[in-house]
């Protein structure tokens, strides 16, 4: 049986740009107003597209990984572990960062620092203590800045319940903390506040946090922890807050609940149930760091479990959980929009299913290379690789391009199946010399394949029905992309009568066939739904089915074929892949033409 993966793409962050803290840099020179970002809001209300919301936020990269790091208040049974052993810890468990409670040896600790690489992206401070010396907490924390960069200042707890129960409260603590974080910009350092379930009752028909959130000014550091969020009043979803003040909240403490109306953790009828592991809980980390990325100045996420009762174990959980779920990861669906799955327990299940990760970002254990000329398995010019989460194509080892057409098969063999893959021509990576014309951005996923030692040794092409992955011409006109190309095989249209051409394209009902030519730069989300010999159909995000059809069969003899491999070509162009994946569905399974599973839903819209 195929294996299953929870491992993520890790992609190229080298367009990382921290903005926040680059404005930051202006706001003793040019002054508060003039220097921050602005944003407008999302609403629950509002058809916003994940497109909207990211123009609505200054030079985000969605593509971006968010440095990781752990609040060290998490490992307190570590008895005798200074903030420096535990920055230690942190560089082995593979994190970026530390938010340490409070400071114990300074020099120890920027030792630690220097040694490791680590640094601290934020510090727990009581706003009381910055109000009586701004000067002095200036002084302090300056000596930690990294690349220029100060630590935020981050308030971790005020009032308590009753407190966040008058709404005059929370607006003259907000007044309090916008004076503050004044105060503080004019030192280069931000100042926010992290909120507990508390802020999450209704004060009205709005929760605290609301009036708190919708009264701070835009340069506030908003920490959000989001398992407190949704310990709060009628749970609330983590992914509604990132999402709607995604220009104010720039980190998150990612921790876990589980939800247990048996029992009560948290503060008054709320937060029944636990805090446990990052990865055992209700909340989809991934779901959550996925909207962080693509809709939001998040610029850390930082692991927490409250005096964790396995300090050690929870140091390894950090590190392995953060980074994983730290990579775009379908990233064309944000749970919590219009549309998408609104509650992120929801979403873990939904998005976890059954799929089997293919292309698991580390390596190509399970797949086997074929290259025109050479046996089954031998790869000589390194076409096939794995850098940076990503599965690439490339041809820098070709001297010339002479036909030596390649494929990368998956070893195991599908016959109904939903396969989705997000891939690209990477820009500014060329074609080889020695590429046709017609295979300029041009690539394609093989189904219904024979086995790779099966072909012959000059064979070109696998026997197989081919998705075609294509950008426009090189004069950039527009190319059909979804067609069918059917190597040593043919296809029936819906009406049953055999299609003569090599390569078909045609219109699908309401869907104009190829509406869109994408350039191929961007990721493109393409799937295929596959259901034995009886229905293929082809799919592109933003435009449904574009095409279908049936009886996939071997061209000599009429052999109908209603199973096989799944291989990616390689045909002179670079490209990338960072997903690929199948999803098994039932043979028994009743459908109609032009009708997409509802476990491919989320790959369409």
């Amino acid at each position: 049986m195929p294996r299953k993966s929870r491992k993520q793409n890790s992609p190229d962050t080298s367009g990382f740009n921290v903005n926040r803290r680059q404005v930051l840099q202006s706001i003793g020179a040019t002054g508060v107003a003039s220097a921050v970002m602005t944003g407008s809001a999302y609403t629950r209300s509002s058809p916003q597209t994940v497109q909207q919301l990211q123009a609505d936020l200054t030079d985000l990269d969605p593509n971006r990984e968010i440095p990781t790091g752990s609040q060290f208040f998490s490992f307190n049974e570590l008895e005798g572990y200074s903030n420096a052993d535990l920055i230690h810890l942190s560089a082995d468990a593979g994190l970026d960062t530390y938010e340490p409670p409070s400071i114990d040896d300074a020099d120890a600790m920027l030792e630690a620092q220097n040694e490791t690489g680590v640094y601290m992206s934020s510090v727990h401070i009581d706003i009381e203590d910055v109000e009586a010396d701004p000067e002095g907490v200036a002084e302090t924390y300056e000596q930690f800045a990294h690349e220029g960069d100060y630590p935020a200042l981050i308030d971790p707890y005020y009032g308590g319940e009753a407190f966040w129960s008058d709404e005059d409260n929370v607006r003259e603590f907000a007044e309090r903390v916008n004076a503050v974080a004044d105060e503080m910009a004019d030192h280069g350092f931000e100042f926010g506040y992290h909120n507990h379930d508390f802020e999450f009752q209704r004060i009205g028909d709005e929760y605290a946090y609301d009036i708190f959130a919708q009264e701070v000014e835009d340069h506030v550091h908003l920490q959000l922890d989001v398992a407190w969020v949704f310990a709060g009043e009628e749970r609330p979803d983590p992914i509604d807050y990132i999402l709607e003040y995604g220009d104010k909240i720039r980190s998150l403490h990612m921790k876990n609940w589980e939800a247990d109306d048996s029992r009560t953790h948290g503060v008054g009828e709320r937060g029944n149930g636990s805090l446990t592991e990052i990865h055992e809980g209700d909340l989809s980390m991934r779901s959550i760091a996925t909207a962080a990325r693509n809709a939001s100045n998040v610029e850390y996420l930082i692991y927490e479990y409250d005096n964790s009762p396995q300090p050690y174990d929870s140091f390894e959980y950090a590190g392995e959980w953060l980074n994983e779920v730290n990579s775009p990861w379908r990233p064309d669906g944000i749970p919590g929009i219009p549309g998408g799955t609104v509650h992120p327990a929801i979403a873990e299940a939904e998005l976890d299913g059954d799929w089997i990760d293919l292309f698991d970002g580390e390596s190509l254990d399970d797949w086997t290379p074929k290259i025109q000329g050479y046996e089954a398995g031998e790869d000589p010019f390194n076409t096939f690789r794995v850098e940076d989460g990503l599965l690439k194509v490339r041809y820098d080892e070709y001297e010339d391009f002479e036909n030596e057409f390649g494929h990368l098969f998956y070893d195991d063999e599908f016959s109904h199946y939903v396969l989705h893959a997000e891939w690209r021509f990477p820009e500014g990576e060329q074609q080889v010399d020695g590429g046709a014309a017609w295979a300029y951005k041009n690539n394609g996923l093989m189904l219904h394949g024979e086995l790779p030692s099966e072909m012959g040794i000059d064979q070109d092409f696998p026997r197989s029905v081919e998705y075609q992955l294509v950008g426009p011409n090189e004069d950039g006109s527009d190319r059909p992309l979804g067609d069918v190309c059917t190597p040593d095989m043919q296809v029936e249209d819906l009406d049953g009568d055999l299609v003569d051409a090599h390569c078909w394209h045609e219109t699908t009902g309401d869907a104009l066939y190829a509406e869109e030519t994408y350039d191929g730069h961007d990721w493109v989300s393409t799937t295929a739904v596959v259901r034995g010999n009886e229905l293929v159909q082809h799919i592109i995000r933003d435009q449904g089915i574009v095409l279908e059809y049936q009886n996939p069969q071997l061209e000599a003899d009429g052999t109908i074929i209603d199973e096989g491999t799944i291989s990616v070509q390689s045909e002179s162009h670079p490209t990338d892949f960072r997903t690929i994946e199948v999803l098994e569905l039932d043979p028994d399974d009743e459908f109609e033409l032009g009708e997409i599973p509802e476990e491919a839903q989320r790959l369409v819209e």
